[in-house]
Protein backbone atom coordinates (compact mmCIF):
# COMPACT_ATOMS: atom_id res chain seq x y z
CA UNK A 1 0.00 0.00 0.00
CA UNK A 2 1.45 3.21 -0.89
CA UNK A 3 -0.36 6.52 -0.15
CA UNK A 4 0.88 10.19 -1.08
CA UNK A 5 1.92 12.81 2.08
CA UNK A 6 -2.05 13.48 1.88
CA UNK A 7 -3.24 10.08 2.73
CA UNK A 8 -4.54 9.47 -1.28
CA UNK A 9 -3.94 5.70 -2.66
CA UNK A 10 -1.08 5.96 -5.04
CA UNK A 11 -0.30 2.16 -5.78
CA UNK A 12 -0.75 -1.08 -4.12
CA UNK A 13 1.37 -4.39 -5.23
CA UNK A 14 1.65 -7.79 -4.15
CA UNK A 15 4.75 -10.32 -4.93
CA UNK A 16 2.23 -13.38 -5.47
CA UNK A 17 -0.03 -15.33 -7.45
CA UNK A 18 -3.42 -14.33 -4.77
CA UNK A 19 -5.20 -11.28 -4.19
CA UNK A 20 -4.78 -10.96 -0.40
CA UNK A 21 -5.23 -8.55 2.70
CA UNK A 22 -5.69 -4.80 1.80
CA UNK A 23 -5.29 -5.61 -1.93
CA UNK A 24 -8.54 -7.71 -1.85
CA UNK A 25 -9.95 -5.19 0.10
CA UNK A 26 -9.47 -2.47 -1.82
CA UNK A 27 -10.58 -4.54 -5.31
CA UNK A 28 -13.73 -5.86 -3.06
CA UNK A 29 -14.81 -2.13 -2.60
CA UNK A 30 -13.33 -0.58 -5.63
CA UNK A 31 -15.45 -3.49 -8.21
CA UNK A 32 -18.19 -3.74 -5.48
CA UNK A 33 -19.70 -6.39 -8.34
CA UNK A 34 -18.70 -8.45 -11.31
CA UNK A 35 -16.28 -6.12 -13.87
CA UNK A 36 -17.70 -8.49 -17.19
CA UNK A 37 -19.65 -5.81 -18.89
CA UNK A 38 -22.93 -7.48 -19.13
CA UNK A 39 -23.10 -9.11 -15.62
CA UNK A 40 -23.27 -7.07 -12.60
CA UNK A 41 -23.60 -9.91 -9.93
CA UNK A 42 -22.17 -10.36 -6.56
CA UNK A 43 -18.22 -10.52 -6.35
CA UNK A 44 -17.29 -13.87 -5.40
CA UNK A 45 -13.64 -14.13 -6.98
CA UNK A 46 -10.66 -11.64 -7.51
CA UNK A 47 -9.21 -12.23 -11.01
CA UNK A 48 -5.85 -11.00 -12.81
CA UNK A 49 -6.48 -9.44 -16.17
CA UNK A 50 -3.63 -10.43 -17.59
CA UNK A 51 -3.26 -14.13 -16.44
CA UNK A 52 -0.55 -14.72 -13.48
CA UNK A 53 0.36 -17.90 -15.84
CA UNK A 54 1.38 -15.49 -18.84
CA UNK A 55 3.16 -12.97 -16.70
CA UNK A 56 0.07 -10.52 -15.58
CA UNK A 57 1.23 -9.20 -12.08
CA UNK A 58 -0.93 -9.09 -8.81
CA UNK A 59 -1.34 -5.30 -8.42
CA UNK A 60 -4.96 -3.29 -8.32
CA UNK A 61 -4.52 -2.34 -12.07
CA UNK A 62 -4.29 -5.91 -13.18
CA UNK A 63 -6.79 -6.97 -10.98
CA UNK A 64 -10.98 -7.57 -10.99
CA UNK A 65 -13.97 -8.58 -9.11
CA UNK A 66 -15.51 -11.48 -10.82
CA UNK A 67 -18.74 -13.37 -10.06
CA UNK A 68 -18.12 -17.61 -10.24
CA UNK A 69 -19.49 -18.47 -13.34
CA UNK A 70 -17.74 -14.90 -15.25
CA UNK A 71 -14.48 -16.28 -13.87
CA UNK A 72 -14.70 -20.02 -14.63
CA UNK A 73 -16.24 -19.29 -18.34
CA UNK A 74 -12.83 -17.15 -18.37
CA UNK A 75 -10.55 -20.01 -17.70
CA UNK A 76 -12.99 -22.05 -20.11
CA UNK A 77 -10.99 -23.45 -23.22
CA UNK A 78 -11.41 -21.04 -26.19
CA UNK A 79 -12.60 -18.25 -24.26
CA UNK A 80 -11.05 -15.08 -25.97
CA UNK A 81 -11.76 -11.36 -24.99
Amino acid sequence: LYQSKTGELVAMEKGGRYFNGKLAEFLRLRDRRCRTKWCGAPIRHLDHIEDHADGGPTSAANGQGTCEECNYNKQALGWTA
